[in-house]
């Protein structure tokens, strides 16, 4: 058993939340720098504590290892609920938070897989600028949809279009923090 929690990210791997949610619930953790895309040698020691070699992970004090951005910062909400990073289970805005926590990861982060190293899916290496601008205007509008969102306050049950919902609960959950981060 560890006497902290283990952040392992890099500069540029979506860590900071992880930092931040950390730092917000004022637990002891320090960062393993980790960065898989540099070489084999970086991607052997993320091996055993992430087998997809993606970061950021998180392990627990008991050794447990989170992975995924999403997952990791949902748990640490449920976790220490005292600290209202997200609205507890039964309240209505529950479903609304969880649908633009999992958005971010979802719809966001996994396109930047693909634009860090465009040969994972497309062999031909004079299209890549091309398919990187496109993901860029994609990730650049569903960055735009959850601003909008956040700065109205408010979401419909429909496609996010500004309605009658608030969009986190009452107070600054997780989504509303890390769009502050950006």
């Amino acid at each position: 058993m560890t006497e902290a929690f283990v952040v392992y990210g890099a500069a540029g791997s979506g860590s900071v939340p992880i930092e931040a949610a950390l730092d917000l619930l004022e637990l002891p953790y320090r960062v393993q720098e980790c960065s898989p895309w540099e070489g084999q040698e970086e991607a052997d020691k993320l091996a055993p504590i992430n087998p997809m070699l993606q970061v950021p992970a998180l392990a627990l004090p008991t050794g447990e290892v989170i992975s995924e951005s999403a997952a990791i910062l949902i748990w640490l909400a449920d976790r220490y609920p005292d600290a209202r990073l997200a609205p507890a289970l039964t309240e209505p805005a529950r479903p609304t938070f969880l649908r633009w926590m999992t958005f971010v990861s979802s719809a966001i982060y996994a396109l930047y897989w693909v634009a860090d190293n465009p040969s994972r899916i497309l062999d031909h290496a004079e299209h890549h600028t091309g398919l990187k601008a496109r993901l860029f205007d994609r990730i650049a509008r569903c960055w735009e949809l959850v601003g909008g969102t956040i700065a109205s306050g408010k979401v419909s049950p429909r496609r996010g279009s500004i309605g009658s919902r608030p969009l986190c609960g009452n107070g600054l959950t997780l989504v509303a923090r890390a769009a502050a981060l950006l």
